[in-house]
């Protein structure tokens, strides 16, 4: 009692066959109209909840360049061992720029003690870059500075 597809559109069900199929896509309609209208709900729901607020009250900090020795060349911290010459931004709330201001010889210590230990090959490419943004972001927010650093930019990172 199969029906091929011509015979059953060629027959007399054919105005029930598009009535069923003009149904079907208005139910499908709305089922996906109302997953997108909750999604967008929990969308607007979760921005107003976000801890730092929009991103116009973000502003960026530039520190003054660093020229680093590291302790991975052959001199061992002479002339000859390899520099570094690092320009950073840090992005801060924009209502705490003067206390980022005054807390930036402690910050730029900190960043400069530990580039000092490590070696060239700890910063030669893309993997330790990442690793490098992620551990001077961690230094500076474990630093006793009371405001949040939420990213660090490097505007130049120069090995020597």
């Amino acid at each position: 009692m199969f029906f091929h597809l011509k015979e059953l559109l060629a027959s007399r069900h054919r105005p029930a066959i598009f009535i069923v199929a003009y149904v079907l896509t208005f139910v499908l309609l709305a089922v996906f109209g109302s997953m997108l209208i909750t999604n967008v709900t929990q969308v607007h729901r979760i921005n107003r909840a976000l801890p730092h607020g929009f991103m116009t009250d973000m502003t960026y900090y530039d520190l003054p360049r660093l020229t680093v020795s590291m302790s991975g060349g052959e001199g061992g911290g002479g002339k000859s061992a390899p520099r570094v010459r690092m320009d950073i931004s840090l992005e801060v709330p924009r209502q705490d720029i003067d206390i980022i201001d005054g807390y930036q010889p402690h910050i730029t210590e900190r960043i400069g003690d530990f580039v000092r230990t490590l070696k060239v090959d700890q910063v030669n490419n893309a993997r330790s870059m990442i690793w490098l943004h992620d551990e001077i972001l961690k230094r500076i927010n474990n630093s006793g500075v009371p405001v949040p650093v939420h990213e660090v930019f490097f505007r130049e990172l120069l090995v020597m």
